[in-house]
């Protein structure tokens, strides 16, 4: 199972490379995660078999057409990629409703969360936010690269987290 997939209890098996490979209908690769509450169904499709071409099967007709069978059957479609400057992330984000960037907490700066964005409109995709992971919790605190720190009414680009909230 993909990472995501494990944490959320898929076992492992066909996932979406396989299913676009063989030209198989997508709902062969649908799991039911048993995390999920009663009530609030949750399926998931692992990534499948790491393949030379998985960047054209992500670009190809036939992934489009699995995202539209998803979109159809599903309230939500959450695609869980790799990092932004992997061709497979731009792929994907392009053909996404949106797209939610993740930073990471004194490690992503807000001139890499820039260049992001501007890679994401590039692709065409729609930017709905940015999540900050890692932040400790304490009093409102902010970064910008090496820079120090700085209350957050001071600096409006500064990326940062509240008490509890982090």
């Amino acid at each position: 199972a993909s990472r995501l997939g494990a944490l959320l209890g898929a076992s492992p098996g066909i996932g979406l490379t396989d299913v676009l490979a063989r030209n198989d209908p997508i709902e062969l690769a649908l799991q039911s995660a048993p995390s999920a509450r009663a009530g609030a169904p949750l399926e998931v499709i692992n990534s499948g078999s790491p393949r030379l071409e998985d960047s054209e099967l992500l670009t190809s007709e036939r992934f489009g057409g699995a995202l539209t069978t998803l979109m159809e059957r599903c309230d939500v479609v959450l695609v869980d990629c790799p990092a932004i400057d992997a061709a497979d992330a731009m792929a994907i984000a392009g053909r996404a409703s949106g797209v939610i960037l993740v930073a990471r907490s004194g490690s992503t700066t807000t001139d890499e969360l820039a260049a992001a964005s501007r890679q994401l409109r590039a692709a065409g995709a729609h930017l709905l936010g940015v999540v900050l992971n890692g932040a400790r919790n304490g009093r409102m605190h902010a970064y910008r690269g090496d820079a120090p720190r700085r209350g957050p009414t001071e600096d409006p680009r500064l990326v940062g987290t509240e008490r509890g909230r982090g």
